[in-house]
């Protein structure tokens, strides 16, 4: 069930472009960026084989950091928190449930491996609820909280801007919590909350 958590990862990736900032961009000493974000969105999928709408709600808040000279003032670490809160509907049926969550990722200090990138190595953290389902009647269903940490090996572009560079590994390092979603199968969710 990582389908919803892909959307906040896509939303720091991509510099939180792709919704609208309720407030308009600033930083502090030590941060190059930090905003707050909220946004409203519908769309329906036929991923399960039949119509499901999704409305939902995501709003959160984030800082990007300067480079350090630890990494050549490459490397700008991202600190984002995020929460949704989403309506699932069987368009046919007309039968819903309901799923919220709210994260914290932050990612941690590079280390360089190699100068002429530079690349980097470092770790992501992201904590929090990250699923909580409840049917229509409010019961919850399902729920997941905890910690996840990934370790990335990333090349930076050396271009001293954040936004571009190149992933060249991702390794999952630990989990811990009570998970009942994360590597749960969406759609069989879906046919037994509303199917």
């Amino acid at each position: 069930m990582k389908r919803t958590k892909q959307l906040a990862a896509i939303l720091a990736a991509a510099g939180i472009a792709s919704i609208s900032l309720t407030a308009a961009p600033t930083a502090n000493a030590g941060q190059l960026e930090s905003g707050t974000f909220d946004d409203s969105f519908s769309n329906t999928f036929d991923d399960c084989g039949y119509d499901v709408t999704e409305d939902a709600h995501i709003a959160g808040r984030y800082t990007i950091s300067k480079g350090t000279k630890k990494t050549g003032g490459e490397f700008f670490r991202v600190h984002q928190q995020t929460s949704y809160r989403g309506t699932f509907t069987n368009v046919a049926t007309g039968a819903y449930f309901t799923e919220s969550w709210k994260t914290n990722f932050r990612e941690l200090p590079a280390t360089i491996v190699d100068e002429n990138g530079p690349v980097v190595t470092y770790q992501t953290k992201e904590s929090g609820v990250w699923d909580v389902l409840r049917d229509s009647s409010g019961k919850v269903r399902y729920r997941s909280t905890g910690n996840l940490v990934f370790s990335y090996v990333f090349d930076t572009g050396g271009d001293g801007a954040p936004g571009g560079g190149e992933f060249i590994s991702e390794e999952f390092v630990r989990a811990s919590g009570k998970w009942q979603t994360f590597d749960a199968d969406f759609c069989a969710i879906v046919d037994d909350l509303i199917g």
